[in-house]
């Protein structure tokens, strides 16, 4: 990845408690990938977590992601 792409990763949801699900798989993803935080997008069946190295990208990606939450009532956060 150069500093201006966005990594998405796809994922059903298990069936276990979603936000820690969604915090743990986060950290593994942060530590592993070495990047400073990963968002992630839910309708509580899949997520999508997202990864971006530029703070400019990310903040554009975190504005995006705040206006399909308030539209379509998403789970969305930041680890």
């Amino acid at each position: 990845m150069d500093r201006n792409s966005v990594l998405v990763i796809f994922q059903f949801i298990p069936r276990v408690e979603r936000r820690k699900y969604f915090v743990q798989i986060g950290r593994k993803l942060k530590r592993t990938l070495n990047c400073s935080s990963v968002l992630y997008i839910s309708d509580n069946q899949i997520v999508f977590f997202i990864l971006a190295k530029n703070l400019k990208v990310q903040n554009h990606v975190t504005d995006t992601i705040n206006g399909y939450q308030q539209t379509y009532n998403l789970i969305t956060g930041r680890v």
